[in-house]
């Protein structure tokens, strides 16, 4: 369930995330809801986060083929049990009726989390699976976008192997200000 103070969807907070639809400020019960997901194993958070994200993307007209996500290092989805990314995709692609499909695989094992800007600046390295027959435009997941860097990097690894720019659609539920 969407927290009670969460703001209304938007397409983006502040000018370094113009190539990322988000959904929601990093910041109160969205914040929290984020932390319970990653770091207390609340997998139900997962549920409200994908399902509004799939209505920002279906409000602002984006007819996604395919939903995928930043895969985590494997450490913490070791540790976890989930990644929780591919959890939020998957509610994600339920509410837009498209499949949720891992087309990335994270390369480095280097986890962000308590990164100063200079080192989220350097992003994870990604592969990306080639395109398939009807595979349609791509919406790559992240839980949060602080500079871009992630995200950046996966539509990159994307393109790489075989889609075009304007086939991939970057989505966060929540940025940092």
């Amino acid at each position: 369930m969407l927290p009670n103070n969460a703001p209304s969807p938007d397409t983006g907070v502040g000018p370094r995330h113009r190539a990322v639809l988000v959904s929601l400020a990093h910041e109160g019960d969205v914040r929290a809801s984020i932390i319970a997901l990653k770091y207390r194993g609340l997998e139900a958070e997962a549920h409200w986060m994908g399902e509004h994200l799939g209505i920002l993307l279906r409000s602002v007209g984006i007819a996604a083929g395919t939903v995928t996500w930043v895969p985590t290092t494997a450490g913490r989805r070791s540790r976890r049990g989930f990644d929780h990314a591919a959890c939020i995709a998957s509610h994600a692609a339920r509410a837009l009726g498209v499949r949720s499909v891992a087309l990335l695989r994270r390369i480095d094992s280097v986890p962000q989390t308590g990164s100063g800007r200079a080192e989220r600046l350097v992003p994870p390295v990604f592969r990306a699976r080639p395109p398939r027959r009807g595979e349609g435009r791509v919406v790559v997941v992240d839980d949060v976008v602080t500079t871009g860097a992630t995200l950046d990097s996966a539509r990159r690894a994307l393109v790489a192997a075989g889609r075009s720019n304007d086939a991939v659609i970057c989505a966060a539920v929540a940025a940092t200000r």
